[in-house]
């Protein structure tokens, strides 16, 4: 409850304070990235050194499908903490907005947390103690905010940024934020196709995986 409070209160400036909206939407993001990804790399680091991973080994599990749980269950939380925000900057600062923009709008969002908290995961997995993950962790999400375009950068730096950008799910998730509450009523072709698969796979997956007695929230890694 108090990882999801402190993420509310980190992002409630860019909901509810007047601002250029794409300020807004270049902090929600970047709130998203560090949720995910840092959260998963210092949670997964953390995990090994209290000895949880080794007692998660010794289940009659595949390794793979044990950090594939994690990431789920890092997944779910990371959903908790971070989509009422997204909702809430949608609800209040946009304007008759349509299901076919908040359709791949989701998918993309789905994309972003679950591609973050693998390579997370994955990161932490590598890294061999706690300040060490804090740093890469840390300067890893700089990058990312960097390459995802989310702040202005000089114009050479910009093309390159430009484009790999319909290739950068983080990308494609501001930019679908921004045009939602700027009014744009749909998304291109190809990002709504892609964006609703996206989703309907995040959605059976996340439901499949629930009913098969798969991994509950309490169950992250990141405590």
């Amino acid at each position: 409850m108090m990882r999801l409070g402190l993420a509310f209160l980190v992002g409630a400036p860019f909901v509810f304070v007047r601002m250029p909206p794409r300020i807004q939407v270049a902090g929600l993001v970047t709130l998203v990235i560090f949720t995910t990804f840092f959260g998963a790399a210092v949670g997964m680091t953390r995990a090994r050194a209290e000895g949880r991973l080794a007692r998660l080994s010794l289940l009659p599990i595949p390794r793979w499908k044990a950090l594939a749980d994690i990431v789920l269950s890092n997944a779910v939380i990371d959903m908790l903490q971070t989509a009422p925000l997204l909702s809430l900057f949608i609800l209040i600062n946009g304007s008759d907005v349509k299901p076919a923009i908040l359709i791949p709008l989701t998918g993309f969002y789905c994309a972003t947390i679950f591609l973050l908290n693998m390579i997370g995961v994955l990161v932490g997995w590598v890294m061999k103690s706690n300040p060490e993950v804090h740093l890469i962790g840390g300067i890893s999400v700089g990058i990312v905010v960097f390459i995802s375009g989310l702040f202005p950068t000089p114009e050479r730096i910009a093309r390159p940024i430009a484009f790999i950008a319909p290739w950068n799910p983080v990308s494609e998730l501001a930019r679908l934020l921004e045009q939602a509450v700027e009014g744009v009523q749909s998304a291109g072709a190809m990002e709504s196709w892609f964006g609703a698969m996206i989703l309907i796979a995040a959605t059976g997956l996340l439901v499949g995986r629930f009913f098969s007695g798969g991994p509950r929230p309490n169950g992250d890694e990141r405590r």
